[in-house]
């Protein structure tokens, strides 16, 4: 066998995967499932579709609150420092700081729930009726991340909690103070 052949045959091999093969070998065997397995499979797709639709209408929901959350910091910060509505001011910052990062957790928490129905649930069922792997039906969903990945990940995800959450509203709150005394000490 050459170079030519051998590097024939790795391609070869890593695209004839353990998964592609398995896919492959299983679409010619879905015309030969029960109708009651036909019926499932159609159920845990037609549930597929509704966690995946509920998962990315929770997370517009996420982006519309962080829009209106950082619109009240904006209008937050654009005001004008008079020490009648410095309270209120500050009152609402972190009201709605407080609000958009309860929001925002709990819809994190849910599509978290509904991905793990999706790995856990949906997928382990459709590889049993299959005798496909998990891994092979659902990639998206199953995958385990690289682990380096992960860290970073949520590492960004953490700074970008604090950052979003609590460090802006303390700056802004410190603005204001700062404007108004400022504006006390030139009265």
């Amino acid at each position: 066998m050459d170079a030519e052949e051998a590097t024939h045959l790795v391609s070869l091999a890593a695209w004839w995967s353990p998964c592609r093969a398995s896919f492959l070998w299983r679409i010619t065997l879905l015309s030969d499932l029960s109708e009651k397995d036909k019926q499932s499979l159609d159920f845990l797709k037609a549930d597929f579709n509704a966690i995946k639709a509920e998962i990315g209408r929770r997370s517009s929901l996420q982006k519309a609150v962080l829009l209106a959350y950082f619109a009240v910091l904006a209008f937050v910060f654009r005001a004008d420092a008079s020490g009648s509505f410095l309270v209120s001011r500050i009152s609402a910052l972190w009201l709605s700081a407080i609000l958009a990062f309860l929001y925002y957790q709990r819809e994190d928490l849910e599509i978290r729930r509904l991905g793990a129905i999706i790995s856990e649930k949906i997928a382990i069922s459709a590889e049993r009726i299959t005798s496909t792997p998990k891994e092979c039906l659902l990639p998206s969903e199953t995958d385990n991340y690289h682990p380096k990945y992960c860290r970073s990940a949520k590492v960004y995800y953490v700074i970008f909690q604090w950052l979003t959450f609590l460090v802006i509203p303390i700056l802004l709150t410190v603005y204001l103070v700062s404007l108004d005394r400022l504006g006390e000490c030139l009265r």
